[in-house]
């Protein structure tokens, strides 16, 4: 609207409001009439602006057409007969999915390792810890969770958990060594905080040079080179102040060899969370049957003396299943039997590895 389109003699300016009307509209009114499925039609595209996110403009679209179909005429309809976005979104369900087998597997690797429930668990909240930080620091730097960054976070699950497995396994020949776990702990670190650092910085500087690329593809990696980076950098502060602070405290008590009874268990509940997962429903809304189910069974069971606790709790798990709108069980139950009998022979397992 403040254009100057021209200079008066007397110094006076001519701006383009003055002459003209200035408004925001489209790129094209081009319209063209088509035949939809045997019906009379009119088509119109609608394509997203450079730099803006495919997906929240999808989303507008959407919205704009719920409002539309309320205010059209009589034996008129507007409907979207194409989006391009959902190739992204299936590809992000697709990568989404690679994280979580990620997570699984790098867990089962290195419980069938450590043969320690408990040693299993410091590198493997080392996991949620990296992945979630790191979701902080790509909001932080305004990137976006795009097929790029979800893959670092796929190459990143196995990188993570280096650090701290160093750190629980040292922690745990030191206290065989007759030290208390406290003891074991901090000589761990005066052995090996200056390693732990130095495997980090070299593993971010395999990465480092990625985003300085020039041109396009600086561009399109420069976000996956970050997310890694940033991944690495929490899971080395984890590895320095987190992992030795949990060493000490579980290996300060007793280790007691868990039975064949909780091994099952164990990982019959995981079968049945992986299995949620693996649908994409709500966990948490199938969860909480199952578990206030178990609760109840385990009050009745010792008040009445009879073993009740699993028909509840597999009562309260299909319970859950209804009420979370499971569309398709036979994953829940495949990997759910598929945890009952791995953890069954878990010992069987164990011993033919050794």
């Amino acid at each position: 609207r403040d254009l100057v389109i021209k200079t008066t003699k007397d110094g006076g300016l001519i701006r383009l409001r003055d002459v003209g009307q200035v408004e925001l509209g489209g790129n094209s009114y081009e319209i063209s009439a088509v035949n939809l499925e045997g019906n009379p039609a009119v088509s119109m595209a609608i394509s997203q602006l450079g730099g803006s996110n495919a997906l929240v403009v999808s989303d507008g679209v959407k919205q704009v057409i719920e409002e539309f179909k309320e205010k059209m005429p009589v034996g008129m309809k507007i409907e979207q007969v194409f989006d391009s976005t959902e190739f992204i979104t299936a590809s992000i369900e697709g990568v989404v999915g690679s994280l979580r087998d990620a997570v699984v597997l790098v867990v089962l690797i290195l419980f069938l390792f450590l043969q320690n429930w408990k040693a299993t668990l410091v590198p493997g909240i080392a996991i949620p810890v990296a992945l979630v930080g790191t979701f902080a620091f790509v909001l932080g730097f305004g990137f976006s969770l795009n097929q790029l960054t979800l893959f670092g976070l796929v190459l990143a699950t196995g990188l993570v958990v280096d650090d701290a497995i160093t750190v629980i396994e040292d922690t745990s020949s030191k206290k065989e060594t007759g030290l208390t776990a406290v003891e074991a702990a901090k000589s761990t670190m005066d052995e090996l905080f200056s390693a732990v650092i130095a495997t980090s910085l070299v593993k971010m500087c395999v990465f480092l040079p990625v985003l300085f690329f020039p041109g396009a593809t600086g561009t399109i990696y420069k976000q996956f080179a970050a997310t890694i980076i940033f991944s690495i950098a929490i899971s080395t502060f984890n590895a320095l102040t987190f992992s030795p602070m949990l060493s000490a405290l579980l290996l300060s008590s007793e280790y007691k060899e868990p039975n064949r009874r909780t091994y099952t268990i164990a990982a019959t509940v995981i079968g049945f969370v992986y299995g949620l997962l693996f649908v994409g429903d709500g966990a948490a809304m199938a969860l909480i049957p199952a578990g206030v189910a178990g609760i109840i069974g385990f009050a009745i069971s010792k008040t009445s003396g009879r073993p009740l606790r699993l028909p509840f709790a597999v009562g309260g798990a299909v319970v859950g299943l209804v009420i979370a709108g499971v569309w398709n069980p036979i994953p829940v139950i495949f990997f759910t039997g598929l945890g009952c009998a791995l953890g069954y022979f878990v010992p069987v397992i164990f011993s033919t590895f050794n």
